[in-house]
């Protein structure tokens, strides 16, 4: 069962009112039994318009953030990033930082059906999932199974602890790849090798 909220915020990632029915019959028709199916439509195009760049330039106007826009008009925000006017349609917006919980996460998540298009459309609170240690949280709300995201078992201090057992970091590299990049991914990549040798700097007699 869908909430109000909920068709809202799947609607957003839809263009037209045939794109989410085909692809999301539960919540569309979740709209319409909750009496919100005008407002969850009403950023849709209608009949054969199309986001060009002169719509995205105009539609963009009207915000002040580039959040504010994902999440008013999802399909112009990710027409500008598909056709390279992103940076051009919110030079004039401002991008404060966003201080997650895991509540926001679940919420931000919860707009996607896999990992792979979460973490390209919402890169930030991906990230900020991995950092707090929250995807077996997130998982509960994406279809894909928590266990194929490959850096899910690792934190910071699994991390640490793997990171130890290595002199170098071109050994850790090839031994426990997804470790390495998992550090990398979260921020711990220095802290992680402090304690490590470079090779290629051979210790002096």
């Amino acid at each position: 069962m869908y909430s109000a909220e909920e068709c809202h915020l799947i609607a957003k990632t839809f263009d037209t009112k045939g794109e989410w029915l085909s692809a999301h019959k539960g919540s569309y028709h979740a709209a319409k039994r909750l009496g919100v199916y005008q407002s969850c439509v009403a950023h849709m195009r209608q009949g054969n318009q199309v986001w060009t760049e002169e719509a995205c330039m105009k539609d963009a106007k009207s915000y002040t953030t580039k959040t504010s826009w994902k999440e008013s008009n999802h399909p112009a925000y990710r027409s500008a990033r598909k056709n390279g006017w992103f940076e051009a349609c919110t030079s004039h917006m401002s991008n404060p930082k966003v201080k997650f919980s895991l509540d926001t996460v679940l919420v931000r998540a919860s707009k996607y059906d896999t990992w792979t298009e979460w973490k390209r459309e919402d890169k930030s609170s991906y990230i900020a999932a991995q950092r707090n240690g929250w995807l077996d949280d997130v998982a509960s709300v994406l279809k894909r199974p928590a266990k194929k995201n490959r850096f899910l078992k690792w934190d910071k201090e699994s991390i640490m602890g793997k990171a130890r057992q290595y002199k170098n970091k071109k050994a850790w590299a090839v031994s426990s790849p997804s470790s390495y990049q998992a550090a990398k991914t979260l921020g711990v990549f220095v802290e992680a090798t402090r304690h490590m040798s470079d090779p290629r700097i051979k210790e002096r007699i």
